[in-house]
């Protein structure tokens, strides 16, 4: 073969070997920017997933509120400054804080140590999670049989059905070797009235039509001019009836009331602000 063309045929070669090498590089270059637009978007995508929902950031900071703390402590935990304060007997002081989705309340002392935590929702699709001695629960959500179970059962409970301050109530723990806080759990519609729309946000229909409700008595041991009336003969008249055990499995609270460690039950850590609540608005939500 002639050199002359020997060198053609390998200017030919080295030329198409060229444009396959740049072919490569360019594909090559095209699956590298796929990957990193494909991480970009995985990236993108598992961060917004991770954007929390207003609700979800509210659950957040409900979830860390506890009583047994000073006052200023817990309005650094809520983030917020009380919307109405107010004196109780006993040189109690309650604080109301409007949020979002539900009034957050404490009882303070003289000390200025908050000494029960209520929490009370208004709005039935915020089911924030709670503990309280460790033992978690979610409101709306969790039936209060259930809650109430996980802390040795009742030892109190109220019921009553009238306008727009109708609710079901049990406390259960206790200032004890075994347990140094009290629980109450209950449905209420305290607070909920939205005069827009002419109703109640919490639906209290089944403990007004609740036989067991109406017909339990109360009157021999309980204090009816406490804000809730508990009474003994009242939980033991309810509990032994299988309409209450129905309704007890049927109602999910959205009260839950926490006392610290420690402290004597008073009324007044179950007093609900009703005045302070209606002074101070609903929550953002209605």
């Amino acid at each position: 073969m002639p050199e002359r063309q020997a060198r053609r045929i390998f200017g030919v070669l080295e030329n198409r070997i060229l444009r396959i090498a740049a072919l490569i590089g360019a594909i090559a270059l095209i699956i590298a920017t796929a990957a990193a637009a494909i991480r970009w978007f995985r990236d993108f995508s598992e961060g917004q997933h991770k954007v929390q929902s207003p609700q979800a950031k509210e659950a957040t900071v409900l979830a860390r509120l506890t009583a047994g703390v000073s006052s200023e402590r817990f309005e650094r935990d809520l983030m917020a400054n009380a919307d109405v304060s107010r004196p109780l007997p006993g040189g109690y002081v309650q604080h109301l804080y409007v949020r979002p989705y539900e009034y957050v309340q404490t009882t303070a002392d003289q000390g200025g140590t908050v000494v029960s935590l209520l929490v009370l929702v208004t709005d039935r699709k915020f089911r924030p999670r709670l503990s309280a001695s460790d033992v978690e629960f979610a409101m709306n959500a969790t039936t209060i049989d259930q809650g109430i179970k996980k802390w040795g059962g009742p030892n109190l409970a109220a019921g009553y059905c009238a306008a727009h301050k109708s609710g079901y109530f049990e406390r259960a723990g206790g200032y004890s070797a075994t347990n140094d806080r009290y629980l109450v759990l209950g449905v209420t519609d305290i607070g909920t009235y939205n005069p827009r729309s002419r109703s109640e946000g919490i639906d209290v229909g089944p403990i007004c039509k609740s036989k067991a409700v109406s017909e339990c008595d109360a009157s021999s041991s309980g204090d009816q001019s406490a804000p809730i009336p508990f009474a003994q003969d009242f939980l033991d008249c309810f509990t032994k009836r299988p309409d209450g055990q129905r309704l007890r499995a049927q109602l999910r609270p959205n009260l839950v009331v926490v006392t610290a460690p420690g402290t004597d039950y008073v009324p007044q850590l179950v007093d609900i602000g009703e005045a302070g609540i209606a002074a101070a608005g609903k929550p953002s939500s209605r």
